[in-house]
Order: structure tokens, then sequence, then C-alpha cells
């Protein structure tokens, strides 16, 4: 006997009991085969066709008894190498083969497999509907198969874009998370501060010019995300707002800050200040500070700031500044200006620096391009002049003897006495801070070559005009007598003989 065959006396009944299970592998049998959690939950024994095993499969009314199987001792059954059965021919392979690819089914050796369902049906439809049945069926099943497909498709596609934008957000967040936030944050204003920050609104500033200015005031963090939001909210960027000084404070959020200024009007009145042609930076802010604009520390301390450099391209230009007084001396047009009590510091130079820029680019920009002087010495000599001079009818013949020095090597010091008085008439708070003989050794014309490190004070359009249009002379020394007549002369015989007459001795 065969090692795979039952090991008892009563193998025979009990083959004949399964055979009646492998029986019904016909063409009547059921096609459909049990799913496989029914299947291990039956008493039924299922044999591999593939495998040394066996499974089980729910009894049906083809099955054999439930008393028959009960009746069967499985615990004797081994189970059967494939190699030691007879092999299937090769049409039940390639019946088995696409069995159970379609249904993952197991069969007996030398049985024809069962049809399935799905099969048997279209013939059934077939017998009865004919070409339309088949063409009907066949329809239903690529309508049901393309829905199917179309969204299963779809849904993948949503998927895959969903994950697209959200990798997206997280890869810009975390790249630029920090701007973002300060951005959405200048609108909901979350956790800003409540500091009262005061903002000058000049004549004619319209939407877009305030937000720059809110900007300057660091109020909020982006300026051209702050335009394009508040255009987005149907605000013009043209309207002008009313000019005036306003208190607000950055956890108002930008259109909190916005609707303060323009519906609460100026908070302070204004002031209209001249400042003479020749005054120094020292001369300004005490005027400015004794008429209330501001205090003469918060001027100070902005001053001589390099933020105004970001602004004013003729400033870069400026050498040395870290070795003058006060660098931006010579560029604070003199005028008349209105400004609102309490202003901000830094909007009040600007005030006089976009003055100065203005008044240069339309009157003097191009003749000094075609002088042999840069911007910064013509202002320096122009400074002298306004020190120097009696008026502006004199300052061009002053500034023919400055240029005749400058340009003769025989004469290495200009002898302004102004120069040096620029310096000692600060000369007690210098010397405190320890700058006065620093400061001298640049601007005194007694001690150095040519012409100061710098302007000497602010000088009007008379002087600036004079500096680039000297008069034609062969002068190198002038002087004043008590009156304030001028003497010059083109020789040193002369000029002593120049002072004999205005009785300087």
């Amino acid at each position: 006997m065969s090692d795979n065959q039952p090991k008892n006396n009563n193998a025979e009944d009990t083959y004949d009991i399964l055979h009646k299970k492998f029986s019904l592998f016909g063409d009547d049998a059921p096609a459909a085969q049990p799913e496989e959690e029914d299947v291990k939950n039956s008493g039924e024994i299922y044999f591999s066709a593939n495998a040394d095993s066996f499974t089980f499969r729910t009894p049906s009314k083809y099955d054999a008894t439930s008393d028959d199987l009960k009746s069967i001792d499985f615990s004797r059954f081994e189970p059967t190498p494939r190699s030691a059965e007879k092999p299937l021919s090769a049409k039940h392979q390639d019946s088995a083969s696409k069995y159970y690819a379609q249904h993952g089914a197991f069969h007996t050796e030398e049985e024809p497999l069962p049809k399935p369902k799905a099969a048997a049906s279209a013939k059934g439809k077939k017998k009865s509907g004919g070409k339309t049945g088949k063409k009907a069926a066949q329809t239903a099943g690529r309508s049901e198969k393309g829905a199917a497909d179309k969204q299963g498709g779809s849904r993948h596609t949503a998927w895959k874009v969903a994950l697209l934008v959200l990798l997206v957000v997280v890869t810009v967040s975390l790249i630029i998370r920090i701007p973002i936030m300060g951005c959405i944050n200048d609108i909901l204003a979350i956790n800003r501060s409540d500091t009262q920050i005061r903002v000058v609104i000049a004549e004619n500033m319209n939407t877009d010019d305030v937000i720059e200015e809110l900007k300057s005031k660091n109020l909020i963090y982006s300026a051209t995300f702050c335009k394009l939001v508040y255009k987005f909210l149907g605000h013009d960027p043209e309207e002008i707002y009313p000019a005036g000084s306003y208190t607000v404070s950055a956890n108002m959020g930008l259109e909190g800050m916005m609707r303060e200024i323009i519906t609460a009007g100026a908070t302070e009145s204004t002031v209209s200040i001249t400042f003479p042609e020749g005054y120094t930076i020292d001369q300004i802010v005490e005027k400015l500070a004794s008429n209330g604009v501001a205090s003469s520390s918060a001027l100070y301390g902005v001053v001589d700031s390099v933020e105004f450099i970001e602004s004013y391209d003729f400033l870069t230009y400026i050498q040395d500044r870290d070795q003058r007084y006060h660098y931006l001396e010579g560029y604070l047009y003199p005028d008349t200006y209105e400004f609102y009590i309490g202003e901000n510091p830094q909007s009040v130079f600007n005030r006089f620096l976009k003055n100065f820029s203005e008044k240069w680019a339309a009157d003097f920009a191009e003749r000094c391009d075609r002088s042999a002087y840069s911007m910064d010495e013509v202002l320096t000599v122009a400074s002298i002049l306004e020190k120097e001079a009696k008026d502006a009818e004199q300052m061009p013949l002053i500034a023919s003897v400055i240029y005749n020095r400058l340009e003769n090597s025989s004469f290495p010091f200009i002898n302004c006495d102004s120069t040096a008085k620029y310096i000692d008439n600060q000369k007690d708070k210098l010397v405190a801070s320890g700058r006065y003989a620093s400061l001298l050794k640049v601007y005194d014309t007694y001690q150095i070559n040519g012409l100061p490190i710098g302007p000497i004070c602010n000088p009007g359009h008379d002087a600036i005009d004079a500096a680039l249009s000297p008069d034609s002379t062969n002068y190198y020394y002038f002087i004043h007598d008590a009156t304030g007549k001028i003497y010059v002369a083109g020789s040193l015989e002369e000029h002593q003989a120049n002072l004999q007459a205005a009785g300087i001795n």
C-alpha cells in the first residue's frame, strides 16, 4: 500500500464518502467558492491541487451529509504530496491554471473544473436574449467597470493633489515661516505691542505712503504685503490721508491703524520755523527743541544715524563720516519748514534732506558735474562762504580766493578762521567727550592742507551758487574791516597794506 493511502481497514468507506464530495466538481456544480474565513470555520475537507495540505469548505446541498462526515477519522489522513499523485493532463492543467487565476479555487485531478457563475449567467443570457442580451450585458459591464475606474481614478487624483498641496505648504512654511507669519500678523496683530507710537502724516500722502510710514516706525512687518491686502479689501491706494500727527500701536493691526489715521484728524498743532543760511546742526537742533518739535536728546540721537544713507544716494559719497562732527552738516537745506509738535526726529531730518535733494537736482547737480570738485567739496566751500562773506555779493569774490589757493601749491593752507571756530564753539562739550583735539585737526585750515574734512554749516542757495560760479581773479588774500568792507590782494605786500588800511594790527 502506498504511504499516501489511509492506514485503516475502513478506507474504502471513507473514500466513498469523500467521492461524493469531489464528484461535485462537474458542470452542474456551484461555481462560486467560499471565502477564506468561511472555509476555516467549516467542517469539510477541500484538497489543494498544488499544496501538501487540505482546507475546509462550507457544506452545501451538494455535499456529503453531516453524518457521513462524522464517521470519518480525519486524524488518520496524511497530506498527499503532489509529486506522488498522477500528473494532470495538459488540458486539465491549462483549465486549472485559468480557473485558479480567476477564482483561487482548487480541483481534483482528471475532473472537469466547475464553470464560474458569471460565465454561466452570460451563457444563459445568450440563450434567452441572443445578440441583444449579450450586447446589453457587455455594455452594462463596461459601464459599471468604467464608472468604477473613473471613481477610483478621481479619488486617486484627488489624493495626489492633496498630498502635493500639503508638501508645498509644509516646504514653504519651513523655508519662509517667519516672513509668512510676520505678514499675516500685520493683519491679525496677535501678541503685537501696545506701545503708543507717534506717526506723522505729511501733506498729500496717500494710502501706500501711509503704509510705508507705518513700516518706517516698525509698526508692520511688510509694507508690500499690507498694500496688497488693503487694496484687496477694497481701499483706494491713491486715497489722500489728512496731514497730522497720530498716535497708534501695533496691536491695532493694519486696518485699525489706518482707520485711526483717517478718522481722528490731526492730534497736535503745527509750528512753522525758518532756519537761516549758515545755521549749523547744533543751532538747528536748539531751535527745533525750543519750539517743541522734539527734544534735543531725541534729535541728536537720530542726526548721525546711517539710516538716512539708505534713502538718499548723495549721502553715500560722503567720505570719512565717522571722523566728522556731524556728517549731515551741509546737507540740511536752510528754509522755512512746518513741523508737528512732537514730531518724530527722523521725520524732521527727512524734511531737510528731501528739500536739499530737490533743490540740488533742480539748480546745482548739472553744474557740479561739469566742475573739478565733488558735491561734498562744493558744499564745504559754500559753507565757508556763508561764514566769511558779509553778504551774497562778496561770495563769488571770496570763492575765487579759496579756489586760487587750493590750486596753487605755494599756498597749502586756506587760513579761514571760520573753520577753527566751528569746533571751538562746541569746545566744552567736545572736550568732555574727548573729541575736541581730533576734530580740530581735521577742520582747522591753519593746521591742515586744503579744505576741512567737511562743511562747517548748512549753506543756502547763494553760497552754493557762488561756490559753483566763482569770480575769475588772481587774488590770494582777503580781509574785512569792522564795517564788513572787504579787501583783497594778490601778494603778501598788498595784503599787509590792506591790513593797515582796515585798521587791523
